[in-house]
């Protein structure tokens, strides 16, 4: 399994993001651990996995430059930049979105499951403590230790989606600890943690929909259509912090961004709007379950500009407006407004 299966699979799991080059480091260190008793295995392992890992070189090199020149990195880094705090963050994110519990409730409670099917791991399957374990365990630590170490130096490239490699280890174990109250022939707990985890999940299924529509933000769309359109002078308002970070992520031309966030359960502060912009275009972006604010503010821009369109990409809105003209606008400005 060190040195034959894994390295199939591989190429095609980088093939499907880059950041399936985690993989790499995660199956060396595994494999160094398979190997240590097997030496004559070694060479020919290292021949592959050196092949595998050449075409990654160059995203390597312009990571380093980005480490060097932060300027060049368009991304807004919003998660934890702390070890724990990522472990954390993905426990609680592969377990559910579901965000009305308390705060706190489904981080503890999906840390402390992952903890505890650990501890079952390495107890109740004694055998599993030279493969299955280590298997596991550097599944888990590797990938994150990697983006740990890259997040450190400056590069903001910690996110769930980016670790998902890491989700099937997490699954691991707290299959593993469901089986763990199998065997103690404890079914109906058992069959409530299976419920309670679905029931969690199905209700962030329902906080998705809105008006009887399930959405799915499309950020990409959104601001990919964005870029297209987006000429120096223009400005770009959110109501919120969290869609101001969602522009930042895939905008790839600078942006002039407001965020007309007041904090939790407060409405849009709109005395964080500045000036209208010198092109006299404001593109307001924002998500389905802001409908109502959404709403407000595009009336309230209404006031003083014309709604130049309006198109939705699946639950994520972007909306053109255009200041209107008491004067006669000057050649030369209506040339750079486009």
């Amino acid at each position: 399994m060190c040195s034959s299966d894994l390295p199939i699979p591989t190429p095609a799991l980088m093939a499907t993001h880059v950041f399936g080059v985690l993989v790499v480091p995660w199956h060396a260190v595994y494999a160094l651990w398979c190997l240590r008793s097997n030496r004559r295995h070694l060479k020919p392992w290292l021949v592959s996995l050196g092949a595998l890992t050449l075409p990654y070189l160059p995203f390597a090199y312009s990571r380093l430059l980005a480490l060097v020149r932060p300027e060049t990195l368009t991304r807004e880094f919003t998660g934890p930049r702390d070890f724990a705090g990522m472990f954390v963050t993905l426990a609680r994110e592969y377990g559910t979105r579901y965000d009305q519990w308390p705060e706190g409730t489904f981080e503890v409670a999906f840390s402390l499951a992952t903890v505890l099917g650990v501890a079952v791991l390495a107890w109740r399957w004694p055998a599993a403590r030279t493969r299955g374990l280590p298997f596991v365990l550097l599944g888990l630590v590797v990938p994150v230790v990697v983006t740990y170490v890259v997040v450190w130096l400056g590069a903001p490239l910690f996110a769930s989606r980016y670790q998902i490699m890491t989700l099937p280890f997490y699954y691991l174990l707290w299959g593993g600890l469901i089986a763990v109250v199998l065997t103690k022939r404890l079914f109906p707990a058992a069959g409530l943690l299976l419920a309670a985890f679905v029931l969690v999940n199905g209700l962030r299924w329902g906080q998705t929909t809105f008006d009887n529509t399930r959405f799915r933000e499309d950020f990409r769309g959104a601001i990919t259509s964005l870029n297209r359109q987006y000429q120096p002078g223009d400005m770009v308002l959110t109501l919120h912090d969290s869609v101001s970070n969602g522009v930042r992520y895939y905008q790839k031309v600078p942006m002039t961004i407001t965020s007309l966030e007041a904090g939790p359960g407060k409405p849009p502060d709109r005395s964080k709007f500045p000036a209208w912009p010198p092109t006299g275009r404001v593109w307001l972006v924002g998500i389905y379950v802001e409908s109502q604010g959404l709403l407000e503010t595009e009336q309230w821009l209404s006031v003083g500009a014309g709604l130049g369109g309006k198109r939705w990409f699946g639950g994520a809105m972007l909306a053109e407006f255009n200041v209107f003209r008491t004067e006669p606008t000057p050649p030369g400005e209506a040339a750079g407004a486009g």
